[in-house]
């Protein structure tokens, strides 16, 4: 009997957990098939590289800048008002006051982490110099953080710059200084933002959940409860998830279908315009590519032609700099088109220089790179054009001389224009795309270090225009368009997906009917 009884509690025990198991399995199928509607799920074609904020291999892609926004807050946020004007506010410290290269903030005494610790100058001292250890020039701009009491410190910055707010209120996050000690890996994930970090599953998707003690009341109340960020790299896939309505909204549907998707007119799809600078560009590798190719790669291309055959909504761009940034010069214009010189020059070329390698991202269309790889052919080029995936394609672009040239865009975040300059151009620094070395040192990084330590907008506009210059006469990147932002939404998205002029938009600010 009691054998009888026993196997009779055991086959309940299966039972009662088949029904968690699947309950459990409809709970999360549902929140991603977005039956939920209390999660917004958005797509994007690339994952986060890691979790830690103060490197800045983590934080330099649009995806982990967007990613770091939602659960680290910053010291202090710019606010953009619907003229496009600029103001600071604080976020993490209560106050702020600069004086010179002096710099002291007050804390607010309702900033928590999300294991409910509260920040302490001790966890902001602890971050700053963690950045400037893994050698984050967003952080190593600090001379030395001081404290003065419980609630209030002093920054000195190593030089009185223009740009001083830009690295407070794009890029210094705090990390819990004790958690981080105790447990690393997992305390990573800790941060002070509106969303705490609930699940990430490299490759298929990271699940955020609203944080309940947000210093910004107002904000946590009214913030979408969870946020779903679905990694789909094909944007063929994204448009008919979001179509069928399984996806909300998609961070970065390539630009150049935007054409064509406002002429199908589906039922089920918005298509938001922001504001931003967005940019696209073909940088070409030195040590690969000799200045005689160079020549002749930009002389057998006309981007302007090209852009208007493929009804492309862009501006073509004129040089490396955009219009809108500090430090565009008006006077730079494209190096012009002259197919006939270019196929005289690669009649010189040994044979060995004749063969062209390409690599773009295997989530951006082909149809502006198909022109292009046809006018480099037309002149005599052998073109072998190479699709990867994105951070595999970052990763042979740095540490290879495999690519001659290679497809890349850039969302702009900062009106001021060393920035590229600076993670592009400097050599064993950044993302050397072009993998410029110590000939270019007096023209790149000299006049980059002045303009660094300039401390009125003349002459840092000047620094720049002079960098630009160079690397424009040196034939190192094909300047191709400039475009502004566009996200798809479903039609139940209300609001919140209008990127400002930086590209960025508030998601705790996304409105779902």
């Amino acid at each position: 009997m009691i054998k009888k009884q026993n196997i009779k509690l055991l086959i309940l025990g299966f039972i009662a957990i088949f029904i968690i198991v699947i309950f459990t399995y409809h709970l999360v199928k549902d929140s991603i098939e977005n039956k939920d509607n209390t999660t917004i799920k958005i797509a994007s074609n690339t994952d986060i590289n890691g979790l830690d904020p103060t490197k800045k291999e983590f934080s330099q892609t649009a995806i982990g800048n967007r990613f770091f926004r939602c659960i680290h807050d910053n010291l202090l946020s710019v606010k953009i008002d619907e003229q496009n004007n600029e103001k600071i506010i604080t976020k993490l410290v209560d106050k702020c006051e600069k004086k010179g290269k002096e710099i002291t903030f007050t804390l607010r005494n309702n900033a928590y982490f999300h294991n409910g610790e509260k920040v302490t100058f001790e966890d902001i001292e602890f971050s700053i110099n963690r950045g400037k250890e893994n050698k984050n020039d967003m952080y190593s701009f600090v001379e030395n953080i001081q404290k003065i009491d419980n609630i209030q410190f002093k920054i000195t910055l190593k030089n009185d710059v223009v740009f001083w707010d830009f690295y407070f209120t794009h890029f210094i996050r705090i990390l819990n200084k004790k958690a981080v000690e105790k447990n690393p890996n997992e305390s990573l994930k800790i941060g002070t933002g509106p969303y705490k970090l609930k699940e990430w599953v490299p490759n298929d998707f990271i699940l955020l959940e609203r944080f309940d003690k947000y210093y910004n009341g107002e904000t946590s109340n009214n913030a979408p409860e969870k946020i779903l960020i679905k990694i789909i790299p094909d944007p063929d896939t994204v448009l008919q998830e979001i179509e069928q309505g399984n996806i909300d909204a998609t961070f970065n549907y390539p630009f150049e279908r935007i054409t064509d998707l406002e002429s199908q007119k589906l039922s089920n799809i918005k298509i938001i315009e922001g504001e931003g600078i967005s940019a696209q560009y073909c940088y070409i590798n030195k040590q690969s590519t000799t200045l005689e190719v160079r020549k002749a790669i930009t002389k057998a291309l006309d981007i302007s032609k090209y852009i208007k055959d493929l009804q492309l909504k862009a501006n073509p761009l004129e040089s490396y700099i955009p219009n809108g940034l500090i430090g565009y010069d008006k006077n730079l214009k494209h190096n012009p088109t002259n197919v006939e010189e270019a196929k005289e020059i690669i009649k010189t070329l040994p044979i060995e220089n004749k063969t062209l390698k390409l690599g773009i991202a295997q989530s951006k269309p082909l149809d502006l790179t198909k022109k292009i790889v046809e006018g480099l052919r037309e002149v005599g080029f052998t073109v072998e054009l190479e699709q990867m995936e994105f951070n595999a394609l970052i990763e042979k672009s740095i540490n290879t001389n495999d690519l001659n040239i290679l497809f890349m865009g850039e969302n702009y975040d900062l009106e001021y224009g060393h920035k590229v300059l600076c993670d592009y151009f400097i050599q064993g620094k950044g993302y050397n795309f072009c993998h410029v070395d110590e000939k270019d040192e007096n023209k790149i990084k000299k006049n980059l270090e002045a303009g660094l330590k300039a401390k009125d907008s003349k002459t840092f506009e000047k620094s720049v225009q002079d960098v630009n210059k160079y690397i424009h006469d040196q034939f190192y990147i094909i300047p191709l368009y400039s475009s502004k932002n566009f996200t798809i939404t479903t039609s139940k998205i209300q609001k919140g997906l209008k990127t400002n002029k930086f590209g960025h938009f508030d998601i705790t600010q996304i409105k779902k009917i």
